[in-house]
């Protein structure tokens, strides 16, 4: 298994693959998909327990 991001949104918990390669702009077109939103719409934010 390689890299995932994982997403929570409301009460929704994604993993998503992604690869080292992918930009900003494709993994936020991938979760536009999956959450039926424009990718503009989604803002990616690093979680605070590091």
């Amino acid at each position: 298994m390689g890299p995932y991001i994982r997403v929570k949104r409301r009460n929704q918990t994604v993993f998503l693959d992604v690869q080292l390669t992918d930009s900003f702009l494709s993994v936020k077109e991938k979760l536009g998909s999956i959450f039926h939103l424009p990718p503009t719409s989604i803002q990616l934010w690093q979680g605070l327990n590091q």
